[in-house]
């Protein structure tokens, strides 16, 4: 496989699949190259908020275009699965991730939560608000992983 910068990075993918058993039902925000190789492990659920690459791989695909920098709430309420098992923040790429947290009371907390570039000044703000909240919530680890951080 060959990994790109516009990918999650293969330590967070390598933590992912030795660490969550077979046929969970993964909510990931952005979808890509990694939603290739996901899908073949998990049910995957992928928020896209460009049509282009709506229905590329193996994903519940949900289009959510963005709407006040954020993907669209209507489209997410009506296309997200009641329960999963793993969230992955990696989306929106022309928005700004903040919104997760804006709309919080939308998703379980008690999930792993894989927050992706967590290198980049913003996304590291949301990871950071992220473990805190999962850690006041739920007795939860947090590891990072290259530049991805994920709540366990």
């Amino acid at each position: 496989m060959n990994w790109s910068d516009w990918q999650m990075s293969t330590y967070a993918f390598t933590w992912i699949m030795e660490n969550v058993p077979d046929d969970k039902i993964i909510l990931e925000f952005g979808s890509g190259e990694t939603t290739k190789y996901l899908s073949k492990k998990y049910n995957m659920y992928s928020v896209e908020e460009d049509n282009r690459f709506v229905g590329l791989y193996d994903s519940n695909y949900i289009y959510a275009p963005i709407v006040n920098d954020w993907y669209d709430l209507e489209s997410l309420k009506k296309g997200m699965p009641e329960k999963y098992d793993v969230i992955i923040l990696d989306g929106p790429a022309h928005g700004k991730r903040e919104g997760f947290l804006d709309n919080i009371g939308l998703f379980s907390l008690d999930k792993i939560i894989v927050v992706d570039d967590i290198d980049r000044e913003g996304d590291r703000a949301v990871w950071d608000k992220l473990v805190k909240m999962t850690k006041d919530q739920y007795d939860k680890k947090s590891v990072s992983v290259h530049n991805a951080g994920i709540i366990y």
